[in-house]
């Protein structure tokens, strides 16, 4: 599993708000172009689903998203499924010193062999890339703050 948490200067309600917005992923999210739709109707809640595309890794990709876990304002979970395989992304929201510490992980739950054997490896680069996520994520909620 990869990880990374940061503490954000703003509330746990506009930071739930935020990410659980998959619609604006693409806004904080390393992989430049990302564009990711609902394609389901009403509300963002469990078994809402969402159409990801862009690149990664210099391959285009295009995703499923299902939302899995939605507790405002403590997580806030979906499933990705694509070429690249299925993976679990938790996003989960804690008060803590004036801010809220945002902490996210991501679990490989089906990956192609590559991926398996080079997991230890491929979990660090995510933890590192995570954290630059989160960083981004920092700029613009404490700019809205």
């Amino acid at each position: 599993m990869a990880k990374a948490r940061r503490l954000i200067r703003t509330t746990p309600d506009a930071a739930f708000t935020y990410l659980s917005d998959l619609t604006r992923h693409g806004e904080w999210a390393g992989n430049p172009g990302l564009d990711v739709e609902q394609t389901s109707p009403g509300a963002v809640m469990p078994g809402a689903t969402f159409s990801s595309r862009g690149s990664q890794f210099g391959l285009r990709m295009e995703d499923e998203l299902k939302v899995i876990d939605f507790q405002p304002p403590l997580r806030f979970a979906f499933e990705s499924t694509g070429r690249g395989g299925v993976y679990r992304h938790v996003i989960e929201f804690e008060p803590a010193d004036g801010g809220t510490l945002v902490t996210k992980e991501m679990r490989t739950i089906e990956g192609p062999a590559p991926m398996r054997i080079l997991k230890p490896i491929s979990e660090f680069y995510l933890s590192r890339r995570m954290a630059a996520d989160l960083k981004r994520i920092a700029k613009q909620l404490e700019a809205n703050s």
